[in-house]
């Protein structure tokens, strides 16, 4: 279990490819594009993202930001920055906030070329030249997956989550010519093709939509693509601390392992059994079992350099991050396959077979 365990994690996440910048591209080099940012509560994050976007080397032709019923005065900054302002219907059945509040700013611009984005997005000044080039380079679906900043210790505990879920796409595997899925902070596509696999209506009742949108992307003969954002790209993730952060992976890590790649899950899967075994090791078998745990952690290393900031204070906590990845795991599929329902935002997302209805609680 310990070698082919270790074998599968390099299999599995040995070099993310990552965004390149442009040659200095200039307006009359790139398709015009629109930027639609889904925002629900997100007051404290939109300013510093709308005034990137405002200073880009490549202006967007049109920023959107749709409102999904937020209570801290999300709109009045999008607002000032300068950003169109959507508010968000009601919600209708069988649509999650997220897909709702995306479609609905789809429909709201007119740019051949749409970049969704998350609120909590940093951008470098030439990041949107390369997101737009990148994607007219290789055409069909681009997903660009931030680097993830870390500033606080309870943040280290999404590291296992941050790894699990670029094993999952594929697209770090040496050779790799098929991914599937895709990362939400950051996906652009050209508005024919969006409109050609009926955009985010359908995947309207998907709790994890940018798996979805993929998949709908493959089947309707679509490239889909996924890069490394660092430098250009970076987030910092469930900053408003450890219950948000246990709320978005318990909404995401079940749901995305049942749309993995089979063989791909089977050897994550792997991984993860023989972590369970070096960190024992390490705990209780003396010298030997410490050479097994470093060989580990060596892996985690370089894997977590991938990902985001984290420092070497959490890859020494990787036996507690493990456990922790574990508890969430199940508590997902407790929610999602048993209970049929997860939370966040403020929502209870009812989740049946794939698709949900949503009660709001506002």
């Amino acid at each position: 279990m310990l070698i082919v365990g270790w074998l599968a994690g390099w299999v599995l996440l040995w070099r993310l490819p990552g965004l390149r910048r442009p040659p200095a591209p200039t307006e009359a080099d790139l398709p015009a594009y629109a930027v639609v940012i889904p925002a629900r509560d997100e007051a404290h994050n939109l300013g510093p993202l709308l005034a990137q976007l405002q200073h880009q080397t490549v202006a967007p032709a049109e920023i959107v930001v749709v409102d999904d019923h937020s209570s801290d005065g999300t709109a009045d900054v999008a607002a000032a920055a300068g950003a169109r302002v959507v508010p968000s219907r009601s919600l209708p059945p069988g649509w999650v906030g997220k897909t709702w509040a995306c479609q609905q700013g789809a429909d709201a611009t007119d740019a051949p070329v749409l970049v969704f984005l998350d609120a909590d997005v940093r951008l470098a000044p030439d990041a949107m030249a390369a997101v737009v080039s990148e994607q007219a380079r290789r055409g069909g679906l681009l997903s660009v997956a931030p680097w993830h900043t870390v500033r606080r210790p309870y943040e280290w505990f999404s590291l296992v989550f941050g790894i699990v879920a670029l094993m999952g796409v594929g697209a770090a595997t040496p050779g790799a010519r098929r991914v599937r899925g895709a990362f939400g902070p950051c996906i652009v596509l050209r508005r024919r093709d969006y409109d050609a696999f009926g955009g985010h209506a359908s995947v309207a009742g998907q709790v994890v939509e940018d798996l979805a949108l993929a998949d709908q992307a493959t089947a309707h003969g679509l490239t889909v693509s996924v890069l490394g954002g660092r430098p250009l790209l970076t987030y910092r993730m469930y900053p408003q601390g450890m219950r948000s952060l246990l709320e978005g992976w318990t909404k995401n890590i079940a749901t995305g392992a049942r749309r993995s790649d089979p063989l791909r899950s089977v050897l994550a899967a792997t991984w993860i059994a023989g972590g369970i075994v070096a960190s024992w090791q390490g705990l209780t078998g003396g010298w030997v079992g410490a050479v097994v745990l470093a060989l580990w952690l060596v892996q985690v290393a370089r894997m977590s350099r991938q990902i985001g900031s984290f420092p070497v204070f959490a890859l020494l906590a990787f036996p507690l991050l493990l456990a922790w990845f574990l508890f969430v795991f199940v508590r997902s599929v407790i929610l999602t396959s048993l209970r049929h329902e997860v939370q966040w935002r403020g929502r209870h997302i009812p989740v049946t077979r794939g698709a949900v209805t949503v009660a709001e609680r506002c």
